[in-house]
């Protein structure tokens, strides 16, 4: 049996080396895209959806494109809520569905205190959201867009007239 040399050894650490960084080539958008995570990004979370309602009210006051550290997002902003229900201890959720996928994702609450107009007698001030939405997830797709708000009694979703396809979300 021939030894290995020292020449060889290093060859070989070489090949391993180079190895190593073609896997992580291939495997960075991967990780960059859907393991590692951004400051205030969306996650998907798994909520039953239930049957779409008529009794939320909601505004996207902001759809824009963004771009976070590394990671292009789709930023979208707004507000909703249940009708003749206070916002208090409320989550909003945004839904991306087509018929082979649905993501719920997690918002960032906002405080609203200007939609006191719209229901003087109900506390609307936690009905703001912002959610920061990997774009990945939406390339190449096509979803409609949809709100779920739970809270301690109910949980209650919509599906909006927004769709959202190759990185961007318009009105249809």
């Amino acid at each position: 049996m021939k030894k290995i040399g020292i020449s060889d050894k290093i060859a070989i650490y070489h090949i391993l080396i180079f190895l190593l960084l073609i896997v992580y080539l291939l495997s960075a958008n991967f990780l960059f895209d859907r393991v590692l995570t951004v400051d205030r990004e969306s996650t998907i979370k798994n909520i039953d959806v239930p049957n779409s309602t008529q009794d939320i009210r909601y505004s996207f006051d902001r759809i824009k494109n963004d771009k976070s550290e590394w990671k292009d997002l789709l930023t979208i902003q707004g507000w909703a809520f249940i009708e003749n229900q206070n916002t208090k201890n409320s989550t909003i959720y945004l839904v991306l569905d087509n018929e082979a996928e649905r993501y719920v994702l997690t918002t960032r609450s906002m405080t609203r205190p200007d939609l006191i107009i719209l229901n003087p007698e109900l506390n609307l001030d936690n009905s703001g959201f912002e959610a920061n939405i990997p774009k990945v997830l939406i390339d190449n797709n096509n979803y409609q867009l949809g709100i779920l708000i739970q809270n301690q009694s109910t949980v209650k979703y919509i599906n909006t007239s927004y769709y959202c396809t190759n990185g961007n979300c318009s009105k249809v």
